[in-house]
């Protein structure tokens, strides 16, 4: 679906048979609509020609109901985009082999396959300061991420990564292993194309022998970008 001007007013044009005829929906039920699609202004519907003399026999309000219906599907379509790239801060606390705090950042890319399902790559950086000795583990993984889309405002996930890890020490052994991970998270919307973070993961580490077990908390910024944006 796309939107152009026209007359200071939206236009919705729906994919179908392109006519001249148009069906008008009143005020209140635009300003429901726009909301839903993050649009403003008023909109026009656009409907094939063998559906709109359908629509044009019956009463009014079920004209209004079955556009709504016909522009929904597109709508929530529109919802995902194709690649979201986060960034933010993380805050870990390790329990095994011994109770630390940690702080870090985080980084992400994720390509969605449809409204639910997208493969995430995640870089993750945590440091730890004391008096002439500095720790750093640094992650690389990747794996699914599975988003609830319904709403447009908050949009929960679920994800588990694999990948690798590497631990260091100042003027101390640098060793690598294997990472793996699994989280929650939501995603609150702040805009059309940019969404606030908050997620909680648990975080399991084997490097050189040593198995270190971590809780993460972070927060960022994710921002979307669609195929119409490219």
């Amino acid at each position: 679906m796309a939107f152009r001007t026209y007359t200071g007013q939206r236009t919705c044009e729906l994919p179908f048979t392109l006519s001249r005829s148009w069906i008008k929906l009143p005020n209140e039920h635009n300003s429901l609509l726009c909301t839903e699609l993050g649009c403003a202004g008023s909109l026009d519907v656009h409907v094939p020609p063998d559906s709109r003399r359908g629509l044009m026999n019956t009463p009014t309000g079920v004209r209004i109901v079955a556009a709504l219906s016909l522009l929904a599907g597109i709508g929530f379509a529109q919802n995902t985009p194709d690649w979201e790239v986060y960034g933010g801060y993380r805050f870990v606390r390790a329990f095994e082999p011994s109770p630390a705090n940690a702080n870090g950042f985080s980084a992400a890319g994720q390509q969605n396959t449809n409204s639910w399902f997208g493969g995430v790559l995640e870089v993750n950086a945590f440091f730890q300061s004391k008096p002439a000795i500095r720790n750093q583990l640094v992650t690389i993984m990747f794996g699914p991420q599975f988003t609830c889309r319904k709403s447009r405002s908050l949009q929960p996930f679920f994800r588990a990564l694999i990948g690798g890890a590497r631990a260091s020490v100042t003027d101390g052994p640098t060793g690598t292993g294997l990472a793996l991970d699994g989280g929650v998270g939501v995603d609150v919307r702040m805009t059309s194309n940019v969404f606030f973070r908050v997620n909680a993961d648990f975080l399991r580490t084997a490097v050189s022998g040593q198995v270190q077990k971590d809780v993460q908390a972070g927060a960022g910024i994710v921002y979307c970008i669609s195929s119409a944006e490219k």
